[in-house]
């Protein structure tokens, strides 16, 4: 059974890679601040839509020392070719 997220859990511990190949670990984001932004639809105009919110919004999340992390089932190497230039 899946089990949504809710505001305020802490996040379960699980490693990735990140669009640059860079395995990383839950646990450098339990200590800030962190929105996790489900990244659906690669290359569709709502993942574009959703990203270019999210920069637009870049300055106040890093003056609020906010980190937020995209999530997606897709390869980094298709999600490097989606960020917003």
């Amino acid at each position: 059974m899946v089990m949504l997220p809710v505001i305020g859990e802490e996040i379960p511990e699980f490693s990735f890679y990140d669009t640059n190949q860079k395995r990383g670990d839950s646990r450098e984001f339990i200590v800030a601040k962190t929105p996790c932004a489900l990244l659906l639809g690669v290359f569709t105009d709502v993942c574009t839509k959703e990203l270019c919110q999210l920069d637009s919004f870049i300055d106040k999340f890093n003056r609020a020392n906010v980190k937020v992390i995209g999530v997606s089932c897709y390869s980094p190497f298709a999600l490097k070719m989606c960020i917003p230039k």
